[in-house]
C-alpha cells in the first residue's frame, strides 16, 4: 500500500499538493456512491479536470478511506495533541456555560453521569479514563484516573442501577467506534466492536448473544437501548437495524446515509433518530417510513433523548449542541 501511494504521487508530482488532495477527496466521494456530495465538491473547487485521474486509483474503497486507518493511530498517539480535551457543563434553565476545566490530554470520546449524582465520567484518546466528582462545591476534582487500556478509551458508561460499577472499552486498533451500553434495567450490557454487537450478562460475565451489524461488515458506529419495547438498535456507515432482546431482527434499514449516532425517540418507541452527515434521519421501523431534515453542518456525532421532556440533543463536528423539540 505504502509503495502504491508513493507511485501515485509520483506520477502527479507536476500538480499542486491540493489538486492531488482534491483528487483523493471526489475518488472516496465517488466510491463512496456520494454522487450528488462529490458533483457538488467539484463545482466548488473548481477543479473539474481532474476527474478523468479517477483511473489512476486503484483502490476500490478509496484512497483516504484506505489510509485513514494508518494515519488514525498515529494521529490519535502523537505527543502534545489537545484538540477538545476540555469538558464544559451546561446550565438548561438559561443556555449559558455553568463550569468548565481542561479534563485529558487529548480529546474526550464519551461522557457519562452516574445516576442522580455530581460523579462525572470521562473516556479520552489519551487512553485514560477519569472520574470528576462536583459534591464539595461548584468545582469539579479529579476523582480517579484508570490506565490499562492499550489504546483510546472510546467508550464509558455507568451501570444505571449499581452506580460504583463502570464499563469502559476501546478500539483494540481496529477501525469504527466501540461502543458499552448497559439495558436500563441493568442485567445486560451490549457492546459493539467492529461489526458485531455483543450481549453479555452483567452479574455473570457470560456472553450470551453475538449479533451481526451488518451485511456487509462495516464497522459499526454507535449503539442504544429502550425499555418500553426492549429493543436494541446499532448504526453502521450504511446501515440502520433493530434487534428485540431475544436476538431477533426486527427490521433494517439500508441507504446511503453515512449513519454515525443512533437513540431511540423519547416519545415514539418505534422510531429510532439516526444523526447522518449533515441530516437527521426518523425512521419509524414499525412502519418502514423514513423522513429526514436538515441538522447540522457537519457530521452528527451523538444523539440522546430525555423521556420526561421529550426533548432530543444532538451533537455535531460543526462545533455546535442543539435541542430539539
Amino acid at each position: 500500500m505504502a509503495l502504491h501511494f508513493a507511485h501515485l504521487l509520483w506520477k502527479w508530482q507536476e500538480g499542486s499538493p491540493s489538486l492531488r488532495l482534491d483528487v483523493y477527496i471526489y475518488d472516496y466521494l465517488i466510491k463512496r456512491k456520494l454522487i450528488t456530495t462529490a458533483e457538488a465538491f467539484v463545482k466548488e473547487t473548481e477543479a473539474k479536470p481532474f476527474v478523468t485521474d479517477l483511473q489512476k486509483i486503484n483502490v476500490p474503497g478509496g484512497l483516504l478511506s484506505d489510509w485513514w486507518p494508518i494515519f488514525w493511530p498515529s494521529f490519535i498517539s502523537s505527543p502534545g495533541d489537545l484538540a477538545c480535551p476540555e469538558v464544559l457543563i451546561w446550565n438548561l434553565r438559561n443556555n449559558l456555560e455553568q463550569r468548565s476545566w481542561d479534563a485529558h490530554s487529548s480529546f474526550i470520546t464519551d461522557i457519562s453521569f452516574r445516576p442522580n449524582e455530581s460523579m462525572l465520567a470521562t473516556a479520552s484518546s489519551d487512553r485514560t479514563l477519569r472520574l470528576w466528582d462536583a459534591s464539595q462545591g461548584d468545582c469539579y476534582f479529579q476523582a480517579q484516573c484508570f490506565t490499562g487500556h492499550s489504546t483510546q478509551v472510546t467508550s464509558v458508561e455507568f451501570h444505571p442501577n449499581y452506580t460504583s460499577l463502570l464499563c469502559s472499552c476501546d478500539d483494540g486498533g481496529k477501525t469504527g467506534k466501540a461502543k458499552v451500553r448497559f439495558h436500563p434495567r441493568g442485567k445486560i450490557l451490549a457492546s459493539a466492536i467492529g461489526h458485531t454487537v455483543n450481549i453479555t450478562d452483567v452479574e455473570t460475565d457470560e456472553r450470551f448473544k453475538c449479533l451481526q451489524g451488518n451485511r456487509d461488515n462495516k464497522p459499526l458506529n454507535s449503539i442504544c437501548w429502550i425499555e418500553r419495547i426492549n429493543c436494541l438498535a446499532c448504526v453502521s456507515d450504511n446501515c440502520a437495524k433493530v434487534w428485540s432482546t431475544d436476538g431477533q431482527t426486527v427490521r433494517e434499514l439500508n441507504r446511503n446515509g453515512y449513519f454515525r449516532s443512533c437513540s431511540f425517540h423519547p416519545r415514539y418507541p418505534n422510531t429510532l433518530v439516526i444523526g447522518g452527515y449533515e441530516s437527521i434521519t426518523l425512521w419509524n421501523f414499525a412502519e418502514n417510513k423514513v423522513e429526514s431534515v436538515q441538522a447540522h453542518g457537519c457530521h452528527l456525532s451523538d444523539l440522546d433523548g430525555c423521556l420526561a421532556t421529550g426533548l432530543l440533543a444532538s451533537a455535531s463536528h460543526d462545533g455546535c449542541v442543539k435541542v430539539w423539540r
